[in-house]
């Protein structure tokens, strides 16, 4: 019996869907059509993963990893990979890729998020379903350390259009846009490549509870068509919706609080849904 942690991606290239399982830990494909399930892939229990559909490669977040170590899935060839990177903490919690540019963006739970350029990395050796094996970097570390974010980021996902990323903390009302390369970079990727990051938090919910995103696995979307963020409080009382372009031009406007009123489709708020300044919230089944 498998026991699923929480989080599935689908691959829109191979059409098939990946979970990470919590017993065994690893991860495990599963064909949507004839309702089947691949070989179980061993690798360290996830907070989170990323999946990068052009290459058919999984970034496992595990605070199981060693220091400065994460471990990179070579799903086509059924295997758990380790990539090694001194940019890389102890405590990685939120994974998210870009396809399009094989940029990848780990939150550490501790103010940092390191940003990975895994483009023309290899694994070795190549060939199928050798082990032990790793992800190697071209000009290793390929990375950049993003410090002075919230305290508790965690959670991340990025919008392949503009190539963003939008991050939020565990438990806490923080949110951060970082601006990442909009396209694959060759070599060494540098700090100056990425934008200064916008920094603002979540205002209070319609119910006037302080706004705490849920984590593990983080409840964090973009819609890459609106281009707005998207996150569940860890009540699941509230869906907020953030404004990108507002976060990323005017971060401050963010955390306006909600102006007197009653949010629709709930009987007992005290604020309306939508700040009209970029956060606007959504009730979730459930709230009175």
């Amino acid at each position: 019996m498998l026991w699923v942690d929480g989080q599935i991606l689908y691959n829109p290239t191979t059409k098939m869907a990946i979970l990470n399982v919590a017993s065994p830990a690893g991860y495990v494909t599963f064909d949507p059509v004839l309702h089947t399930f691949g070989t179980v892939i061993p690798a360290n229990y996830a907070e989170t993963f990323s999946l990068n559909s052009t290459t058919n490669v999984v970034m496992d977040s595990s605070e199981s990893s060693a220091f400065n170590t994460i471990d990179a899935i070579d799903i086509t060839n059924e295997r758990a990979c380790l990539l090694t990177d001194t940019n890389l903490t102890g405590d990685q919690d939120g994974a998210s890729t870009d396809s399009a540019t094989n940029i990848t963006v780990i939150s550490n739970e501790d103010g940092t998020a390191t940003v990975l350029n895994l483009n023309g990395s290899a694994f070795n050796p190549p060939g199928v379903s050798t082990t032990p094996c790793t992800l190697d970097e071209t000009n290793a570390p390929n990375s950049v350390l993003v410090s002075g974010l919230p305290s508790s980021t965690a959670g991340s996902a990025v919008n392949g259009t503009t190539h963003q990323a939008f991050l939020i903390e565990d438990g806490s009302p923080g949110a951060t846009l970082i601006q990442l390369p909009i396209s694959p970079v060759a070599g060494q990727i540098a700090a100056g490549s990425l934008g200064t990051p916008s920094i603002s938090s979540i205002p209070n919910d319609p119910l006037d509870n302080s706004w705490g995103t849920q984590g593990d696995p983080y409840a964090v979307a973009i819609g890459e068509c609106n281009n707005k963020g998207y996150a569940v409080d860890y009540t699941f009382d509230f869906l907020v919706q953030v404004d990108l372009a507002t976060l990323q031009n005017n971060p401050a406007n963010i955390s306006t609080a909600l102006p007197a009123g009653h949010c629709a489709g709930t009987t007992s708020t005290i604020f309306k849904c939508d700040n009209g300044s970029g956060t606007k919230f959504f009730p979730l089944p459930g709230v009175s």
